[in-house]
């Protein structure tokens, strides 16, 4: 990224040191994250030949292919799972990438944010997205889940940079009051 601008830095995202010393898997499902009940996006998954386990019900229970399951669960499942089905939420997004996971994104309607993650997401090759997803949408996403790792498998996130470069803008900002 070319930056125009004098004393702009641009960062890797901050990784919480939880999801850094996870040590990443591939089983047989695709994690999904849903912030409200999506009782159209449950139905989809519901017809697809994969396995799926859901956060944002709160509760554990299985039905067919589904396996919903309550937040204790959730950092073992993003570690194992073959890839992500979720909002566009910046944290996850970032994790999932640290973790070479493969990302469908399922931007809020009116969060100008998650639709920039989005974006951003498909433009790098890690993933796709869809405000309204469909059968097929889904499908093509799981279809396409070598490519998408492989676009994965170039990223780096360098985690020291982001306090590398704090510091870095601290101490000038210290010389500066030091020099006034």
């Amino acid at each position: 990224m070319k930056i125009n601008k004098k004393n702009t830095f641009v960062v890797p995202p901050i990784i919480r040191e939880e999801v850094k010393n996870l040590n990443p898997k591939e089983k047989d499902f695709v994690l999904v994250y849903l912030s409200k009940e999506n009782k159209r996006v449950i139905k989809i998954l519901k017809n697809l030949d994969e396995n799926f386990i859901v956060y944002g019900y709160n509760k554990n229970r299985n039905a067919g292919n589904l396996r919903f399951r309550v937040k204790k669960y959730f950092l073992d499942d993003l570690e194992k799972c073959r890839a992500v089905i979720a909002t566009a939420g910046f944290s996850l997004v970032s994790e999932s990438i640290y973790l070479k996971k493969p990302y469908f994104a399922l931007p809020l309607e009116g969060q100008f944010e998650q639709m920039i993650n989005a974006l951003s997401l498909q433009d790098s090759g890690f993933g796709c997205y869809s405000k309204s997803p469909t059968k097929e949408e889904i499908e093509t996403f799981l279809f396409n889940l070598s490519k998408y790792k492989k676009n994965l498998s170039r990223v780096k996130i360098d985690s020291k940079k982001v306090y590398q470069t704090l510091d870095y803008v601290l101490e000038k900002i210290k010389e500066d009051k030091i020099k006034k």
